[in-house]
């Protein structure tokens, strides 16, 4: 188990310096040598995720999960992988299970209510992404995702409120300055919209 560890040290050590094709060499590595650990299929996953390896990465993640039902990042991680790759069921199911488990993480949340969004299950979208926006508050993209689910939902009225916010949190977010003029100009409202 000591050769590896050193293996899956220098996956996270490539990881970290964003050099995910080379950590995916190491992980794998690491993976037949602890095959029983989810920790590592979970970062072999998101290596992979990020090297554009969509199906290896699932395949992974879904060993992590196996491994470790409990895991809310693997979850997530995997809910996010699947919406990525299309099955936007699948991702719904193991978004719903990562803020499930880790009921406090907004990324959680978020990320559910872009899956639900793109799923076409809009109110439950909106109170997903709410709900991201009352955990951190401070966080432009889920201001701006709140937004965008409800000009989705046809609501261009409250989405203004979640794009002023974020661009308020973030004034280079050029999307939700988009948005929200776009808005503005749906509701008539032109000083604004410009």
């Amino acid at each position: 188990p000591e050769h590896g560890m050193s293996w899956m040290a220098l996956g996270q050590l490539h990881r970290n310096a964003g050099r995910h094709d080379k950590a995916v060499i190491f992980y794998e590595r690491a993976t037949e040598l602890m095959p029983d650990r989810p920790t590592l299929w979970a970062r072999l996953g998101t290596s992979l995720y990020r090297t554009g390896k969509l199906p290896q990465a699932v395949s992974a993640l879904r060993k992590a999960v196996a491994l470790d039902p409990g895991a809310a990042e693997a979850h997530g991680n995997l809910g996010v992988v699947l919406r990525r790759s299309g099955d936007l069921e699948g991702a719904i199911r193991h978004l719903k299970t990562a803020a499930r488990l880790d009921p406090k993480d907004a990324q959680h949340q978020s990320n559910l209510g872009v899956a639900l969004r793109r799923a076409g299950r809009l109110d439950a979208a909106i109170v997903a992404s709410q709900v991201a926006t009352e955990l951190a508050p401070s966080e432009a993209i889920y201001h701006f995702n709140l937004g965008v689910a409800h000009r989705t939902n046809s609501d261009p009225a409250a989405s203004i409120a979640p794009y002023t916010e974020a661009t308020r949190l973030d004034p280079t977010m050029a999307d939700a300055f988009w948005d929200l003029g776009l808005m503005h100009e749906t509701l008539g409202h032109r000083p604004q919209a410009v």
